[in-house]
């Protein structure tokens, strides 16, 4: 199923490097730590949970329960001896459970001791798990960029790959609600950080600071243990690659300073994927206030 108000056209910038995207048809997900912003994933929140969200929690489990729960973990004998006291004894008994245990002052006493302190374990321990279980491809709709052309593409000595978006490869999505498997538009805002986890932002896989806006990214998200191929770098940086078809690409289109070299080996590269190959080459060239895109 496509998305109505997805691009026909996305673009990949790359080095000239890269070539291997076309001749091995496959392609990096990267896992948002190897991304260029350093706040992706951000899990923006103060703390884990409000103190006031916990005495409702309590409050709702409810003083019999919780003075049930606890005769539960009692021996036999203990048992006994709190079900022999006197009815008057049990109320006063549950009655200051309520107004101790479940005072909201206690429960800050308890939060602030006991949970608050683990806020930050647990944000690394989530986003850890994120990190090694989601990776991102990065598009965008804009070929002309000089910002992109400069910053992805090795100050235009590299080239940009378009892609057919209404190919299969990016529309698997596997149900309404489904993180993976199709094109998704990047939200960028300045949202503060959320009181605690419950309140974080639903966007967390798709949100961006406003800053990264001229972008105008779109992404699909695929999870990292279904690559085709997985290796690691000298450095020791995790490689996860997918295969694509090759009728996912459209068109090619070459940096304003390509070398010769690059063109030459990058043609070959299409002409190897389909020697009939309905794939179309472009060259970027300098226009007077951006790139103009000619055709080759």
């Amino acid at each position: 199923m496509h998305m109505a108000n997805v691009p026909s056209t996305l673009y990949k910038y790359v080095t000239p490097e890269r070539i291997d995207i076309l001749n091995n048809l496959n392609i990096r997900f990267t896992q948002p730590s190897a991304l260029n912003d350093p706040f992706e994933f951000n899990l923006s929140f103060r703390e884990l949970i409000s103190s006031t969200q916990l005495h409702d929690h309590f409050s709702n489990i409810g003083v019999e329960q919780t003075f049930q729960n606890i005769l539960n973990k009692m021996t036999a004998d203990e048992k006994a001896i709190i079900n022999s006291l006197p009815s008057e004894q049990l109320t006063t008994l549950k009655n200051d459970l309520a107004n101790n245990f479940f005072s909201l002052s206690n429960i800050e006493k308890l939060n602030n001791t006991h949970i608050s302190p683990n806020t930050a374990r647990v944000k690394n321990e989530l986003y850890s798990g994120l990190d090694t279980t989601i990776g991102v491809l990065s598009l965008t709709p804009n070929c002309s960029s000089p910002s992109m052309w400069a910053n992805y593409a090795d100050n235009s000595k590299g080239f940009v790959i378009g892609f057919d978006t209404q190919n299969i490869f990016f529309n698997r999505r596997r149900s309404k609600s489904d993180e993976f498997y199709h094109l998704r538009k990047v939200i960028y805002d300045d949202i503060p950080p959320a009181e605690n986890l419950s309140e974080m932002n639903g966007n967390l896989l798709i949100l961006k600071n406003k800053c990264w806006d001229y972008e105008d990214e779109w992404r699909m998200l695929l999870p990292l243990n279904t690559a085709n191929t997985e290796f690691n770098t000298d450095e020791g940086n995790k490689i996860s690659l997918f295969n694509y078809p090759a009728t996912a690409i459209s068109h090619i289109i070459f940096g304003m300073n390509a070398t010769k070299s690059t063109i030459e080996n990058i043609t070959k590269a299409i002409t190897n994927i389909n020697p009939n190959s309905q794939i179309k080459i472009f060259k970027a060239t300098k226009g007077a206030t951006t790139f103009e895109i000619t055709p080759i």
